[in-house]
């Protein structure tokens, strides 16, 4: 069985908390199943890093012998100076391991070639993984990094063995772009293996249950999301019960003033009007810029952020949760969230738009094939549904996770992938 070594890299452990619980739950389950696999984890060292990873049970994670755990401090979020902090890591994991899995993180000209030496040297493969667009990503982070990586993609595909996609979608998506403006080709092996999580660190929660009174039709939506961005596409909920005759409260698990300050932004460009009804906890009231005759109640608590071990608390308030809404595009029609995953496995019935690669064909998954069907009525139909019989719903949905979604089915692919790319190369 191949040895296969797997790098992260994370910038703020705070805002890339799912990233991190995906990364404990692939140690516990390769320390459990016995699976060939080394972690390797570069994290950006911030005040208070330590207390935090104790609060969210990271540390008892991080002394295992498959995790080497690197920190940098100084310049982390400066491009060439990570480059090089990744390269460090890198080399050990190439010593180390027959395979590599690595995020692509944007590669800098200089960065494929040091990859190319070490690949070489040690007659290693080197597989990347890919979780969106990562184009558009950098676009909105960085021009420098932007241009970077479109001008040298060419380059770096060149080096790698193989990729892994968390969807068709984007495994269309890296395909296209291995297509220069000369026509060379790069064809690269590919497998999809959408995100997973370890059930066993999460219980199924007792969300509300929902009750239509007479003329007040409420839905409570949760939502999970640290920081804001336009790929969750809140706003386009907000407005789509703002323009029925239903009324919406939105709680959101996260950085509350970061929240506030978007909303606050939104408002200003004229979206919706925006009252803050209460200050703490922050609550938030909504209306229409348009005159019209349905007055719908639309409120947003902001709860702060919530750990896994607070979560039940928070959805205890909820009927549905609420999946990213922004991420869809014609051309990444389909997706994989950790949010989505998160959800199910807490037996949260949950909507979304576009598909999930890890939920076609579950029922209690409502999709919306684009953000202009969007509807209310729709949310409102599939929640009366959900709470109809509650308890199967939710039982059903951890049993979807655990045959389709855990990390026990999934990281054997990892591993069957890279045998794969070894046994092509050596023969």
């Amino acid at each position: 069985m191949v040895q296969l070594g797997y790098f992260y890299y994370i910038g703020s452990p705070q805002a890339m908390i799912g990233v991190l619980n995906k990364f404990r739950d692939q140690v516990i389950t390769a320390e459990e199943e016995r699976l060939p696999i080394n972690f390797y984890l570069l994290i950006r060292e911030e005040d208070g890093l330590d207390e935090f990873l104790r609060h969210h049970g990271f540390d008892s994670v991080l002394t295992l012998k498959r995790v080497k755990v690197f920190r940098r401090r100084e310049k982390f979020n400066k491009m060439l100076f990570f480059h090089i902090e990744a390269l460090k890591v890198l080399e050990v994991a190439f010593a180390e391991n027959e395979a590599i899995v690595s995020r692509w993180f944007g590669f800098s000209p200089f960065f494929y070639r040091r990859i190319s030496e070490m690949k070489s040297k040690w007659k290693r493969i080197f597989i990347t993984e890919h979780h969106g667009n990562e184009l558009e990503e950098l676009k909105r982070r960085s021009k420098l990094a932007y241009f970077v990586e479109k001008f040298s993609a060419d380059r770096c595909w060149k080096m790698i063995d193989g990729f892994i996609a968390v969807s068709e979608s984007i495994a269309k998506m890296q395909l296209d772009r291995m297509n220069d403006e000369n026509r060379r080709r790069f064809f690269k092996r590919y497998v999809v293996i959408p995100n997973g999580i370890r059930p066993d660190s999460m219980d199924i929660c007792e969300i509300a249950r929902w009750k239509k009174l007479e003329n007040d039709i409420t839905v409570n939506v949760g939502f999970v999301g640290a920081y804001p961005s336009e790929k969750f596409g809140l706003e386009h909920l907000i407005l789509a019960f703002l323009n029925s005759n239903y009324n919406l409260e939105l709680n959101i698990a996260g950085d509350a003033e970061s929240w506030l300050k978007y909303f606050k932004r939104l408002a200003e460009m004229g979206i919706f009007l925006m009252s803050i009804e209460q200050e703490e906890p922050v609550v938030l009231k909504f209306s229409n810029v348009r005159r019209s005759r349905n007055k719908p109640n639309v409120r947003v608590m902001l709860n702060g952020f919530i750990s896994r071990s607070s979560a039940c608390k928070f959805f205890s308030k909820v009927h549905v949760a609420a999946a990213p809404l922004g991420v869809y595009s014609h051309a990444m029609p389909r997706m994989s969230s950790l949010k989505a995953i998160e959800y199910a496995a807490r037996g949260v019935p949950f909507f979304m738009v576009g598909e999930d690669e890890n939920f076609i064909g579950c029922k209690w998954v409502l999709s919306f094939r684009d953000l202009g069907r969007l509807r209310a009525d729709r949310v409102v139909d599939f929640v009366r549904e959900a709470h109809e019989n509650l308890d199967r719903v939710q039982r059903e949905l951890r049993t979807w996770i655990e045959k389709n979604v855990s990390w026990r089915v999934k990281l054997p692919k990892y591993i069957e992938f890279a045998k794969k790319l070894v046994e092509e190369t050596s023969s």
